[in-house]
C-alpha cells in the first residue's frame, strides 16, 4: 500500500507545475483557469499537507463536476472543478456551511485575471502565488 510521505512547500510547487499540462490536456477548450487553495497558498503547509487545486471550467463543460483524489509520490492531490457561478455559490455567497465561506484565498496558476475577477466578489482580496 502506498501512503502519504512528508513533502516540502517547494516539492508541492513542483508537483503543481507537473499537473498543469495534464489538466490542460484533460480539459482542453473547457479550461478557463486553475488556482490553488488551502494551506499551500497560505504557506502554512506542513510535512503531510495535501495539494488542493480548483480547475475553473465553462458553464456548459461536460467535465464541470469532475473530482480527482489521488496520492502521487506520497502526496495527496485533490482537484475539484468549478464553474464561476458554482464557485461563487459554494464559497463566496453565504451558504449553509457559512463558516467556510471564503475561508481560503485562491492563488492563480493559470489565467490570473479570471481568478482575480472571481475573488473580487464580495470584496475578497486577491493573493498572488509565489
Amino acid at each position: 500500500m502506498n501512503g502519504i510521505k512528508s513533502h516540502t512547500h517547494q516539492e508541492r510547487a513542483i508537483i503543481i507545475q507537473k499537473l498543469i499540462p495534464l489538466i490542460r490536456r484533460k480539459f482542453k477548450n473547457d479550461l478557463l483557469a486553475i488556482a490553488t487553495v488551502g494551506s499551500f497558498v497560505l504557506k502554512a503547509d506542513i510535512n503531510y499537507s495535501d495539494v488542493e487545486l480548483i480547475v475553473f471550467t465553462k458553464e456548459n463543460s461536460r467535465l464541470k463536476e469532475w473530482v480527482f483524489h489521488e496520492i502521487i509520490d506520497g502526496m495527496l492531490i485533490v482537484v475539484i472543478t468549478e464553474t464561476k457561478n458554482g464557485y461563487i455559490q459554494k464559497y463566496l455567497d453565504i451558504p449553509e456551511i457559512w463558516y467556510a465561506s471564503g475561508d481560503s484565498p485562491l492563488a492563480p496558476i493559470i489565467n490570473e485575471k479570471y481568478i482575480n475577477e472571481n475573488k473580487s466578489f464580495h470584496g475578497l482580496t486577491p493573493m498572488v502565488l509565489v
